[in-house]
């Protein structure tokens, strides 16, 4: 995701909900959107997947990466306004008929 994009989300994610957490400026490549659901507060969105990817380019091996995104990213509640991760993984990615 391009930086203006990024930026747009946050501004619209602000907008509908000024309480709501995103990450850093280095993940956000990652945000791929926003969540709705009736009568719950809007938030970010980001894949998991582009998150790994992210931290393996910061110089982490693949586990660690997945480490660092369990405990101290997905792992980290930080109230009614944490971001949500998807993983956005699909059959094709794996290699299996979809």
């Amino acid at each position: 995701m391009d930086e203006e994009r990024a930026a747009a989300l946050k501004l619209e994610l602000g907008e509908e909900n000024p309480g709501a957490l995103v990450l850093d400026p280095p993940f956000d490549e990652a945000l791929i959107g926003i969540g709705r659901r009736c009568g719950q507060p809007s938030l970010a969105v980001y894949d998991k997947l582009l998150i790994l990817r992210l931290l393996m380019e910061q110089g982490l091996a693949l586990s660690d990466a997945i480490e660092h995104f369990e405990f101290n990213i997905a792992g980290a509640w930080v109230g009614p306004h944490t971001p949500r991760f998807v993983d956005g993984t699909t059959a094709d990615d794996e290699g299996e008929e979809g």
